[in-house]
Order: structure tokens, then sequence, then C-alpha cells
């Protein structure tokens, strides 16, 4: 069964940790004097330390760190743009945990935006298989787009077949020329039946000149 845009998005977000939790805490360790780990815990609501000590992070957690600590430890590294990209996906993990569904443009962006902010903090292997993740997106969105066309150039054909095959016979909406409708109009509208008007029997207009 293929994978629905959310799943894909899912798995996405559930590929920073890795690659942000080293970039987060070397960047608070070196910009937070005294322990670090409990500013944290203190600013950043949510977040508990683990058994042995640690701040237990998680993808809400790391981000809203980023966003909380911006100016103490981030901004000298990092420059709006990836601000604005660790604001949008605080975004999409909220939508996530809403269980809310996600478009191709949607997920598409999002994984984009995830894709950047790890090229940003030089994750390049997560960058990597993010950008696989966006270029499938992006492939089924086009296969679906297509597949939408040709339903709709069917339908058209098939209204038009339709449409033709209920017409009725002209000679049933217009009544004909009594030329027409006898058969003696064949080749141009004033053609004559040379045969009849030798033989006297072509309609009167034919066989008086002055007609």
């Amino acid at each position: 069964m293929a994978k629905s845009t959310r799943q894909y998005v899912f798995e996405g977000m559930e590929l920073l940790p890795s690659a942000l939790i080293p970039f987060v805490e070397k960047r608070l360790e070196s910009s937070i004097t005294g322990h670090w780990q409990v500013e944290v815990v203190q600013r950043v609501q949510g977040l508990r330390p683990n058994s042995a000590g640690e701040v237990a992070w998680d993808q809400q957690g790391l981000l809203k760190a980023m966003m909380a600590f911006w100016r103490d430890a981030f901004a000298t590294v990092l420059g709006h743009p990836e601000r604005s990209y660790v604001s949008e996906l605080l975004e999409v993990r909220n939508k996530l945990s809403h269980n809310e569904n996600f478009t191709y443009d949607d997920a598409e962006r999002a994984l984009d935006s995830m894709r950047r902010l790890m090229e940003a903090i030089s994750a390049g292997e997560v960058a990597e298989q993010l950008s696989k993740m966006r270029d499938t997106i992006l492939r089924t969105k086009f296969t679906e787009l297509q597949r939408n066309e040709e339903r709709r150039k069917t339908q058209r054909l098939e209204i038009s077949v339709e449409t033709v095959a209920g017409l009725l016979p002209w000679r049933e909406i217009v009544e004909p020329h009594p030329d027409v409708a006898t058969g003696e109009f064949q080749q141009a509208e004033f053609a004559a039946d040379l045969a009849k008007v030798h033989a006297g029997s072509a309609p009167a207009e034919y066989r008086d000149p002055k007609q």
C-alpha cells in the first residue's frame, strides 16, 4: 500500500533528532554559562531531564529550544531563513500531533524545509534522505495530476459521444424544401434533372425559362 503524504511528513520529522541533538547541545553548551541543561528545562515548557540527568529531547523540544535560545545560541550561526524553517516545523509537528491531513503541496513544503534546515547545520546525510522523500512526493503528485487529466478527457469524450448519439435527424427538426424531400434536389440549389426537362415532367420552374 502506498504511503500517505502524512506518513512521509511523519517519517521526515523522525529523522530530525539524530542530527539536531548534537548540534543543539553543542550550541547551548558553548553559549550558556553554568548548567545549560537546567536553563533549558526551566525555559522550555515540556522538557524534562531523563534518569541520567540529561535533557530528554524530542522533536518539539528541540525546535522549541532553538526558538527560545535563538538570540543566545543560534543567531550567530544561522540566519532568518533557518529561523523561519524552525518555526514552520513546529507548526508541522503540531499538525501531526492533531492527526491533520497534508496535501501534496503541504508535504512537499514541509520536507523541503526539513531538508534546508539539515543542510544549514551540515547534516548532509539526513538532508539527502529528506530530498529523496520530497522527490517521491513530487513524482506522486505529477502522476496523480496526469491521471486526473486523463479522467477529465475521457469524461469529456463520453459526453460528446452521448450528445452526438442523442441528436435527432435534421429532417425531424426542420422541414426540408419539397425538392429535397422528394429527392429532386441533388447537386446544387437550382440544378435540374435534364432528362425530366426534356421529357416535360420537370417542375414548372425548370420548364419555364422565365422562372
